[in-house]
């Protein structure tokens, strides 16, 4: 059963129930002020929180099925951290309006360095991210049967699929290349193998595993031509409750990179900040 749209408390302490009116009973009081004595004790958050976590489905890294490498990432996560909260897939316009508008919200995987270079008005201190987990890179795909594209020049003449918020930097704006846009990633890069552009801009390994699900062959392009790179995180408004919530994740992260399962769960193809790419690299 898919976890998305549905709140649940992830606690190794068990599930937390919702007041409900009973006859005055002295032996329940006093159970009752048991309980909450000692987790208070063990440092147990009341499940008073109402975080919601936005991702954006992408094959291989979010699913609708909880399948995706990030779906396990978030999902361990969670299962080590007693807060209540709200995970859903939205589309990527609807994710940056509610970044913009709602308290308590999170993407996961979100670049918080990306976010704030798009919207150069907000207040960077109204948002807050994790520690860096993997490194994104952004390539240019072609078409299948065509060569990759090794340099900005190459791009010349041609139309180039992008979706609605990549990171488009000069090199592709002084290439000559011919942008048309698309809603979102999927339908960039079905324009692609419909033969309607002959290029399309994409990261690995987000877009490298769409492209392979869409046409079901291996994408196209030169891995050794990047044209951005980006440290993946855990982003999100900056309340009381999201300030809390990351400083538990960054505890589990950290856990998870020293002990091998941070690789283990993003897969051979990501590459973990810390043992992929050197810490000191981190952006």
């Amino acid at each position: 059963m898919s976890r998305y749209g549905r709140l649940a408390t992830f606690s190794i302490y068990g599930p937390v129930y919702s007041k409900q009116k009973a006859p005055f009973n002295r032996m329940k009081c006093i159970s009752k002020f048991l309980v909450a004595f000692f987790l208070g004790q063990l440092g147990v958050q009341a499940a008073t929180a109402d975080i919601q976590i936005l991702q954006w489905e992408r094959p291989g890294r979010v699913e609708r099925d909880g399948s995706g490498d990030y779906d396990h990432l978030i999902a361990a996560v969670l299962a080590e951290i007693n807060m209540p909260v709200l995970a859903k897939i939205e589309p990527l316009r609807r994710i940056r309006q509610a970044l913009l508008s709602t308290n308590s919200v999170c993407v996961a995987p979100g670049s918080l360095t990306l976010f704030l270079t798009q919207n150069p008005t907000i207040q960077s201190e109204k948002f807050r991210a994790s520690v860096p987990i993997d490194r994104v890179t952004g390539h240019i795909f072609s078409r299948l049967g065509d060569a990759p594209v090794h340099s900005p020049d190459e791009l010349s003449g041609k139309r180039m699929a992008v979706w609605w918020g990549v990171p488009l930097n000069s090199d592709i704006a002084a290439s000559g290349v011919e942008l048309i846009y698309a809603a979102n990633e999927k339908e960039a890069i079905q324009m692609l193998l419909a033969g309607r552009v002959d290029t399309v801009w994409g990261t690995r390994p987000g877009s490298s595993n769409n492209f392979e699900h869409l046409a079901g062959a291996p994408a196209i392009y030169d891995r050794n031509f990047i044209m951005m790179t980006l440290d993946l995180q855990v982003m999100c408004r900056n309340t009381a409750e999201t300030r809390l919530f990351l400083q538990k994740v960054d505890l589990v992260l950290e856990a998870m990179r020293h002990d091998g399962r941070l690789k283990k769960l993003l897969g051979p193809d990501a590459r973990v900040i810390g043992i992929d790419v050197p810490r000191a690299t981190a952006q």
